[in-house]
């Protein structure tokens, strides 16, 4: 699957009621990410995101040829598990993964706990995020099958965010604003790797 997302800031309790009315409540759960690089920042400075979440490897990793445009919606392939964590980075099982990366130098670089209240909006799943850390975003998502549905599904975004008056403005997912506060040195070289624009 494809995950094609915008995050949106939530300004006021009128931006919420906005973006989930008419939407049916899913559940909420809270879960730990603890993000992975080397000491070079290889994989961030490429926009491969690995995590493990709750003991769930995943890794986001960009579209080929997709850049993001003026309204900032990102278009990733998502990759779960084990297998597809080394078949990604070629990594031989000598170990568990964990130690497996760490004997390549790539070890966690931040962690923190995300509290999330999920919706759904078909064709929309909306999630309410608040990090332990006190930044708070929402998500909104639409998983595509295929990279022809790519564009389509972004423009279907933005639409229902315009229909509620939502921000277009560029936000920071959580990682990256968790660096902002955290690892400045680490943001420095996103933005010179042209991943993100400070």
């Amino acid at each position: 699957m494809i995950e094609v997302e915008k995050k949106f800031l939530l300004e006021s309790p009128d931006d919420e009621r906005r973006l989930l009315e008419g939407a049916t409540f899913l559940g909420e759960k809270k879960y730990r990410d603890t993000y992975y690089d080397d000491a070079t920042y290889t994989l961030t400075t490429s926009n491969r995101w690995l995590r493990d979440r709750d003991g769930v490897w995943e890794m986001k990793i960009p579209l080929p040829n997709t850049t993001r445009d003026e309204d900032w919606v990102n278009q990733y392939d998502e990759r779960a598990g084990e297998e597809a964590m080394r078949d990604t980075l070629n990594i031989l099982k000598n170990n568990n993964l964990k130690s497996d990366l760490a004997a390549r130098g790539i070890k966690p670089f931040c962690s923190f706990v995300t509290h999330r209240t999920s919706y759904k909006r078909d064709p929309f799943i909306i999630d309410i995020d608040m990090m332990d850390y006190g930044f708070r975003v929402a998500e909104v998502e639409y998983m595509v099958e295929t990279k022809g549905d790519v564009d389509a599904a972004a423009k279907k975004i933005i639409q229902f965010a315009k229909e509620r008056a939502l921000s277009p403005t560029p936000v920071r997912g959580k990682c990256i604003e968790w660096l902002r506060r955290n690892n400045p040195a680490h943001l420095e070289a996103l933005n010179r790797a042209g991943i993100i624009h400070i």
